[in-house]
């Protein structure tokens, strides 16, 4: 059998991607303004509304980026009691997939999992420092199950201004990221278009594979981080690897070194994706082409 192990470099797919102060005239320092954003009462705002289908044993996440100090809540709700729906919170880009948060792999900050509360409801105090965090909604059952969560966030934090004199630095792609060295790289399954601009949420089968069909174009993203797990500076653009024996997938070109995008050009076969960024690996995706 040939197996097609395509390595991508960023040649061939593009980037991605203060201070102040002053004195008076009779030399006394005059502190800086706060770079704080303003506060207010505490209001809450919902994040994120979506619709859900999932079989048995699949699961699926939605990121939150960049939370300010508050506390998250997420509601679900789904039709089937009788099927077991579980609902996590993790740091974004941190767990890999369903199969890593069953197992205990994945720090878990939050959790719902008892089969007899319905809806599910839970709530998450998030700490400053602006963090990204992953919601997860998983089929603990054999029988498929469709629903909905809301995830909203109560903050007194509002949306800081900009600050008019500042420097712009559009042709710096690192610029307002923190230092490197790159320690983590993640990647994961960005978008999948069934047609005509029609997008479906990713989700993974029992056994931790992300399931295309046929037809469709995905997308995967890498993110880098820091061991501070802080997005960071990189020195080279990622590169990519694909391990596609029956050849399933048709590379296409980017203009974004951070996303790999692809055609589904067959309705069978397994692919392990994984990127690699300043000497560091990512995690591995598995992904099953079925009918």
């Amino acid at each position: 059998m040939h197996r097609l192990r395509t390595v991508l470099s960023a040649g061939f797919l593009f980037a991605l991607a203060g201070c102040g102060g002053g004195s008076n005239p009779g030399g006394a320092s005059t502190p800086p303004p706060s770079t704080l954003p303003p506060l207010g009462p505490a209001t809450r705002t919902v994040l994120d509304v979506r619709d859900w289908v999932l079989k048995g044993g699949a699961g699926l996440f939605y990121n939150q980026d960049s939370l300010p100090e508050g506390t998250l809540d997420v509601t679900m709700e789904w039709s089937n009691g009788d099927v077991p729906i579980s609902v996590f919170v993790t740091e974004a880009n941190t767990c890999p997939d369903t199969t890593s948060l069953r197992s205990g792999a994945c720090r878990v900050l939050a959790q719902s999992t008892d089969p007899k509360v319905k809806p599910k409801r839970l709530s998450y105090a998030v700490p400053a420092g602006k963090p990204s965090l992953a919601v997860w909604v998983v089929n603990e059952g054999r029988n498929g199950a469709d629903g909905s969560v809301e995830v909203g966030l109560t903050s007194r934090e509002k949306p800081a201004t900009p600050d008019p004199n500042a420097t712009p630095t559009p042709n710096d792609p690192t610029a307002g990221l923190a230092d490197g060295p790159v320690a983590i790289a993640f990647i994961k399954v960005r978008s999948i278009d069934t047609g005509n601009f029609n997008y479906r949420d990713p989700f993974q089968d029992r056994d931790g594979y992300w399931i295309l069909h046929k037809g469709e174009f995905v997308v995967f993203d890498l993110t880098q981080k820091n061991a501070s797990n802080s997005p960071c500076k990189w020195i080279k653009d990622p590169t990519w690897t694909v391990d596609d024996p029956k050849f399933a997938l048709i590379i296409k070109g980017s203009s974004q070194p951070f996303l790999l995008r692809a055609d589904v050009n067959k309705d069978a076969g397994t692919i392990e994706v994984t990127g690699r960024i300043d000497g560091v690996t990512s995690n591995v995706l598995q992904l099953k082409v079925t009918p």
